[in-house]
């Protein structure tokens, strides 16, 4: 694979706030040896001169590291301009804060949540230039629409040589099913039942060793949420891999609550969301042969 075939999308409207996630993306770049695409995002014409200053300071801050860059700059709401700038198989978007105001965000919502499920591409959301990947922590369902998210935090982990652990969280049953009882009756020695769910962490356990990656397994049982946050305080992970289940398009996603969402707007650390069915370009496209 080329450099210009696939690049992390730096997004900007020119608020402060968001440039810690700028410098991040800048050193992920690094890491990972992707360009970059630098997108500015004009929301009122007044801030243009801003926009165009921290597009400015973030190329110097490009070309300082050696990493291959292009900009843009668009016209617009933020969340419409990225999620129409975002193109599948060739972006992963990296956010930061937006500089909104407390009651904007109280009335309609953090951005990122507005936009999560419209984007097309996983995107990295972090509010700090967490310039450190050492640990990283895939949170999976161990179903099949995790599929992706798995594949991205195995093929990170290698990429950059971090140690992976792999969490599953068994809700406690609220159904009276087979797989579910013995999932909860199990949940401490999962691996050894004959379930859908331990035999896929059983077969990712056994991919991430193929492909040199140092990986454990960690279950915990109760809440999603609350135990996914739990462990990712528990221990100094820099990166946070989740799988969204719901698309735009999806009925359920309109009364039922994204774990990744909650997730994201509990942690300072970055996260990484990709939603079912989207494209691991890392794995795809071979990204460990080639240098830019």
């Amino acid at each position: 694979m080329k450099a210009q075939d696939y690049s992390l999308l730096l997004c900007t409207n020119g608020a402060p706030e968001g440039w810690p996630a700028l410098h991040y993306g800048v050193w992920l770049a690094g890491q990972l040896q992707l360009s970059v695409t630098l997108l500015g995002i004009v929301e009122e014409g007044a801030r243009e001169p801003v926009v165009r200053q921290v597009l400015e300071a973030t190329t110097g801050e490009l070309e300082a590291t050696d990493v291959p860059y292009t900009t843009r700059v668009r016209p617009g709401r933020a969340r419409r301009v990225i999620v129409a700038e975002a193109v599948p198989e060739e972006h992963l978007v990296v956010l930061g804060s937006m500089g909104r105001s407390p009651l904007r965000r109280w009335l309609r919502g953090r951005a990122f949540r507005r936009m999560m499920s419209d984007l097309p591409v996983p995107f990295i959301y972090t509010a700090a230039a967490h310039r450190r990947l050492r640990r990283i922590l895939v949170s999976t369902g161990a179903l099949d629409h995790a599929a992706s998210a798995e594949c991205w935090g195995v093929e990170m982990a290698r990429r950059v040589g971090a140690a992976l652990t792999v969490l599953h969280v068994v809700e406690p049953a609220r159904f009276d099913y087979p797989t579910t009882e013995r999932l909860e009756a199990h949940w401490q020695d999962l691996l050894t039942t004959d379930t859908p769910q331990a035999r896929r962490l059983r077969a990712l356990l056994e991919r991430a060793e193929a492909e040199g990656v140092d990986a454990e397994l960690e279950v915990r049982h109760g809440s999603v949420t609350h135990e996914i946050v739990a462990q990712a305080r528990a221990e100094p992970y820099d990166l946070i891999v989740m799988g969204s289940r719901y698309s735009s398009q999806s009925l359920r996603s309109q009364y039922l609550p994204d774990v990744a969402a909650r997730v994201l707007e509990t942690l300072s650390r970055p996260v990484l969301v990709v939603r079912a069915g989207q494209w691991c370009a890392l794995a795809e496209r071979g990204l460990e042969d080639d240098k830019y």
